[in-house]
């Protein structure tokens, strides 16, 4: 066995035993819980869809309802090879 560095381990134990609480003082809860969520985090802004189709003309592409492309999955067996017993 090589033996690289050693690791000096801290003693859980007894730091466990010496456990140092901590007080703090928290703000006090406004009333109004909406007061909370900041809006500003996600915006669902709708400006440049009328752009984007317009782009549809403009670089002459079919604008068509997008539609589910079912998936194919396939899946190569290997070759079977007879078992003999």
């Amino acid at each position: 066995y090589d033996i690289n560095e050693y690791v000096i381990i801290p003693d859980t134990k007894l730091l466990a035993n010496k456990i140092k609480p901590c007080l703090e003082e928290s703000e006090e809860v406004p009333k109004d819980f909406t007061a909370f969520f900041d809006e500003t985090l996600f915006e669902f802004e709708t400006d440049l869809i009328p752009e984007a189709v317009n782009l549809y003309s403009e670089l002459e592409v079919k604008h068509d309802i997008l539609k589910l492309i079912p998936p194919n999955f396939e899946c190569p067996l290997p070759p079977l090879n007879l078992a003999l017993f």
